[in-house]
C-alpha cells in the first residue's frame, strides 16, 4: 500500500494535551482540534497540506435548541482555508481537522477529498449543518480500490470527532461506532466538583462526554473574565449562550441537565478557567475522576 493512503493518528484535547485513541478505536487518522481565538495554536496549522475539516460556531439563533452549529469543508490548502473561515474575528470559532498526505503521484486526490466530505455530510445530523450540499454528483472520481479506504477513514473520522465533542453532529453514526465496543466496557459513573463556591454533579460516560446536572451551581460568575487563555473569548460566548437558551441562571445555576464534550470542557465552565477535568471532578472525596479510570483500568 502506498503511503499515502496511510492516515497518521494524533488527538489533541481543549487543553492541547494528546489523547491516546484505544478505545473504542485503533485508527490511523490525524485529528486536530483547535480554536480560532487561539492565535498561538491557530498559527501552527500546516500550509500547503490537504485535509477535510469541521467548523463549529455557537449558534445565537432564538429558535433552535442547540447550542451549535457546523459547517463541514475540505480543502487542498488548510491554513490558508482555516485563515479563511476565520475572517470575521467577532465570531468564535473551534474546529477540527484531518490532514492527507499530499504526493505528486497523487491524482485521485482531489477525487478523494470530494468523497470524503461528500460522505461525511451524509453522516452528519444536517439540522445542524450550515452546508448540507453534497458533491456527489461531481466530476472528480476515485478508484475501487481507493474508495475503500476513504470508507474507513471517514469511519474512524466521524467517531474521532465525536470523542473531540461533536457527538451531537454525528450522533446516530456515533452510537453505530462506538457500539463495536464492549457494552460491559461502558459504564456511566456519578461524579462531583466541589471547589470553591462551585458544587456541581454530573454523570460522566465512556465516551469521555459529561453531563452536568440541574441545580449544579457554578464559582464565581465573573472569574472567567479574569483569566487568559486562547478560548476565553469561546467560553465567554458559550456561557452567554448557555443562559440565553435557558440553561444556566445568571447566578450561576444550572436550570437543566447539559451534556458537555469532556469534563475539562465542563468544569472550565463551572469554574472559570482552565482545568484537567480529570482532577477535577471526583467520584467521591477522596477519589478523582481519574484515580477512579485508573483503578478501574488495574481491576479489569
Amino acid at each position: 500500500m502506498n503511503d499515502y493512503k496511510t492516515f497518521r493518528v494524533t488527538i489533541i484535547d481543549d487543553e492541547a494535551s494528546v489523547i491516546k485513541c484505544e478505545y473504542p478505536l485503533v485508527s490511523n487518522v490525524a485529528m486536530y482540534k483547535v480554536y480560532a481565538a487561539d492565535t498561538k495554536r491557530f498559527d501552527q496549522i500546516p500550509r500547503n497540506i490537504p485535509g477535510v475539516y469541521v467548523i463549529r460556531k455557537i449558534d445565537k439563533s432564538d429558535d433552535s435548541d442547540s447550542l451549535y452549529r457546523y459547517y463541514i469543508g475540505q480543502t487542498i490548502e488548510m491554513a490558508q482555508r482555516m485563515r479563511y473561515h476565520n475572517r470575521n474575528k467577532n465570531v468564535p470559532l473551534d474546529f477540527i481537522y484531518c490532514t492527507l498526505r499530499k504526493e505528486d503521484d497523487f491524482p485521485e486526490l482531489q477525487g478523494c477529498l470530494q468523497y470524503i466530505e461528500t460522505k461525511i455530510i451524509e453522516k452528519a445530523d444536517n439540522t445542524k449543518l450550515e452546508n448540507s450540499d453534497t458533491k456527489s454528483n461531481s466530476n472528480f472520481k476515485i478508484s475501487q480500490d481507493l474508495i475503500s479506504v476513504a470508507d474507513k477513514y471517514i469511519s474512524q473520522f466521524v467517531t474521532m470527532a465525536s470523542l473531540l465533542g461533536y457527538k451531537e453532529l454525528f450522533n446516530q453514526s456515533a452510537k453505530e461506532a462506538l457500539s463495536n465496543g464492549n457494552d460491559n466496557d461502558r459504564t456511566d459513573v456519578n461524579v462531583m466538583l466541589t471547589i470553591g463556591e462551585a458544587d456541581a454533579h454530573g454523570i460522566y460516560y465512556a465516551d469521555n462526554s459529561l453531563k452536568v446536572l440541574a441545580g449544579s451551581r457554578c464559582g464565581k460568575s465573573d472569574m472567567a473574565t479574569k483569566r487568559d487563555g486562547g478560548n476565553k473569548k469561546y467560553d465567554l460566548s458559550l456561557i452567554k449562550t448557555l443562559k440565553e437558551k435557558g440553561y444556566l441562571s445568571n447566578e450561576g445555576v444550572f436550570l437543566k441537565d447539559k451534556l458537555f464534550e469532556s469534563p475539562s470542557k465542563a468544569a472550565r465552565i463551572i469554574l472559570g478557567y482552565p482545568i484537567s477535568g480529570l482532577t477535577a471532578w471526583h467520584v467521591n472525596k477522596n477519589e478523582s475522576l481519574n484515580d477512579y479510570m485508573e483503578r478501574i483500568a488495574t481491576e479489569m
